[in-house]
């Protein structure tokens, strides 16, 4: 009984090393898992970092081009201010223009009445 009892235990050792080792190679390929997401890990985070540079770029073009926007809008009423100003003094002149003209041509009129008489 003693050599079948020892070949059961021999046999249950070899089991379990193989198990053991088995656990050993599944940890090993976990390990080297966990290091290829580490570094996927880092390399995302790498990306991530050169977005936020490119957005903050992006947000102070964003910044320029409202500053122009501004700029021209203030230019633009400016102008408009300008323009609007000469058109209402030629407005005027224009009116006063059309007085006068009405004013000789009634001034004329007379006289043709008074020069046939």
């Amino acid at each position: 009984m003693d050599g079948k009892r020892f070949d059961r235990l021999e046999e249950m050792l070899s089991n379990l090393i193989g198990m053991v080792g088995g656990i050993k190679t599944e940890l090993s390929d976990l390990r080297g898992e966990q290091q290829g997401i580490k570094a996927e890990l880092s390399e995302l985070r790498g990306e991530q970092q050169g977005i936020k540079v490119e957005l903050s770029e992006l947000r102070s073009e964003q910044q320029g081009i409202k500053a122009e926007l501004s700029e021209m809008r203030a230019e633009n009423q400016k102008q408009f201010a300008e323009i609007h100003a000469k058109l209402t003094d030629m407005q005027a002149d224009q009116d006063h223009i059309w007085e006068k003209a009405a004013r000789n041509e009634r001034e004329l009129a007379k006289l043709k009445i008074h020069l046939q008489l």
